[in-house]
């Protein structure tokens, strides 16, 4: 048996040097429109791409001198503080890396003490190098604690038919074992309690895995001398209920005042651009009282904002109303954001939206042409879509409008529509986004249908390519004043997050509205003048000034 008492260590998002990616992205601009789609959400500072966050970061140190980070990452992780939770009731003993950059010093000083395994989260992740880079860390400083890696990225990888691909991947990451599951906590309990037994293990019998294996029995083999075991699938439906996050076991400093919080699992829509709905595996809800139960907790704990991630909040309509009526009932007071299906509402969930402290929503508009949006499998109607911003708008709740921009099917006229949408309706923010081919999408079974070819942001069919849609969008980027471009990565989170730590709603729209010509410059892939030579650089730090005494 393993003389380390840590049974695993969970580590979450590596954030990645944007340096180096978007410089390999630009190599490639004309053949995919990959660095174009980034281009919202950076900022060239001292002639060095940063994300907005950062950005932000650097304009509120230039005024002040105060070092901050309000970076998205710096929330509680969700999918980690649930692992911890859920792990906990399994009578293991857990640690969480909540951000790999902020706290790498803090897991090095974890597996100095040592740990039986560290356990990587793939979620966020779309290339495989971040998870390798936590890997290696992890090598030097303890070559014997076993690495496993779990999440949406390896399910994808997982679900290619190709196994060569598969291994090759995996392979490239050189974790010891993975985890084929969309939820894949007992999984993870189940293996983390046969480590205990040391060499005594046997990980055969569990589902879901993919590991090392050496030739003469079940013990995990060295690297660079093993094979892939496939151990088989075993769908985990593990009740949400059942499990809701202990909140407890985490210091309050670390979930106040803002937290996310999820009321189901998977999304009961088929967009056809989308994989969600299939990765997820199944639609999962959970009850009004168990919701009520967790946010007791966290209004006792000192929570003000809550950020729910589930992509359909408010479907069923019937249970919606009931979450906000009890949150009401509570007098919780939050101040919440959330993903909203604006053409589902009726009049007294918007009234009742605006009673419970909604502050924020994202609206999946993704086009405003009937055609297009039947071509996505999206089943609203454009004049509720229209009313539904409008309504949103006179409560004082902030709408954030997102387009897809390329879809099989979509023209000229198609995209205008969407433009001239945006126009009419003046969501607060928006965001045009490159449709991105992911052959494991709905869409993907009608390629011949749409004449689709390509994959990712490389892609054309029978109406257009997607250099024909990035031209599109910078079109509708220049036309559009009256909302504001919403940037990428920042996104609800970030508003939700600086609204948390104080900042008004009112500050934070002046600082991206400064921003936005900004991010439309970048779109024209041409020499990109860094900020602070450019005539905005002023009046981006007198808006910076008025942030930094808001968090002051």
């Amino acid at each position: 048996m393993s003389s380390k008492t840590m049974d695993c260590v969970i580590v979450g998002y590596n954030e990645p040097d944007l340096q180096d990616i978007i410089a390999n992205w630009e190599k490639a601009k004309h053949g995919s429109g990959t660095f174009f789609d980034a281009m919202d959400g950076v900022i060239k500072l001292h002639n060095k791409w940063i994300s907005y966050a950062d950005f932000l970061d650097a304009v509120l140190y230039a005024v002040d001198r105060k070092k901050r980070d309000i970076n998205i990452m710096s929330l509680p992780n969700l999918g980690l503080c649930y692992l911890k939770s859920f792990l906990n009731e399994k009578k293991l003993k857990i640690e969480i890396i909540n951000s790999y950059n902020q706290e790498k010093k803090n897991l090095e000083s974890i597996l100095q003490t040592g740990s039986r395994a560290v356990a990587i989260s793939s979620t966020f992740y779309s290339e495989p190098d971040p998870i390798k880079e936590i890997v290696k860390f992890i090598r030097r400083l303890d070559s014997e604690t076993k690495i496993i890696v779990g999440g949406p990225y390896i399910l994808r990888i997982c679900n290619v038919e190709d196994i060569l691909y598969q291994n090759y991947i995996l392979s490239y990451i050189d974790a010891d074992i993975y985890i084929h599951d969309a939820q894949g906590e007992l999984t993870l309990s189940r293996l983390l309690h046969e480590l205990r037994k040391g060499e005594k293990g046997d990980i055969d019998s569990i589902p879901n895995l993919i590991y090392l294996k050496n030739k003469t029995g079940n013990i995990l083999g060295k690297r660079g001398t093993s094979r892939f075991k496939r151990t088989p699938r075993e769908i985990e439906s593990n009740d949400i209920n059942e499990n809701i996050i202990n909140w407890d076991l985490f210091s309050k400093k670390f979930y106040t005042p803002t937290t996310q919080i999820r009321t189901s699992i998977g999304c009961s829509f088929k967009c056809a651009f989308c994989s969600f709905h299939k990765m997820a595996e199944q639609f999962m809800l959970a009850s009004v009282k168990s919701i009520e139960i967790e946010m007791k907790r966290l209004h006792k704990a000192g929570v003000k904002n809550i950020i729910f991630v589930d992509d359909t909040l408010n479907v069923p309509h019937s249970r919606f109303k009931k979450i906000l009526k009890t949150m009401i009932a509570n007098k919780f007071d939050f101040n919440w954001f959330s993903f909203f299906r604006c053409a589902d509402a009726d009049e007294e969930t918007f009234e009742l939206m605006k009673t419970s402290g909604c502050k924020s929503v994202l609206l999946g508009i993704e086009s405003a042409d009937p055609h297009i949006l039947k071509n996505m499998n999206k089943k609203a109607s454009v004049d509720k879509l229209r009313y539904g911003i409008k309504r949103l708008k006179e409560l004082d709740i902030e709408t954030i409008a997102s387009f897809i921009i390329g879809f099989p099917g979509e023209t000229e006229k198609t995209a205008e529509s969407a433009f001239e949408f945006i126009r009419e309706t003046k969501p607060d923010f928006y965001s045009l986004n490159l449709f991105c081919y992911f052959h494991n999408t709905p869409i993907h079974k009608k390629a011949s249908e749409f004449g689709l070819q390509g994959a990712f942001y490389a892609w054309c069919h029978n109406t257009m390519d997607w250099r024909k849609a990035a031209e599109l969008i910078k079109v509708g980027y220049n036309s559009i004043t009256d909302s504001i471009i919403l940037p990428a990565r920042f996104n609800m989170w970030g508003i939700a997050n600086l609204f948390g730590l104080g900042v008004p709603m009112a500050q934070i729209k002046e600082f991206m509205k400064l921003t936005h010509p900004i991010l439309v410059k970048n779109h024209e892939l041409s020499s990109v003048t860094s900020i602070e030579k450019t005539s905005s650089w002023e009046s981006l730090l007198a808006a910076g000034q008025k942030i930094a005494d808001s968090l002051n």
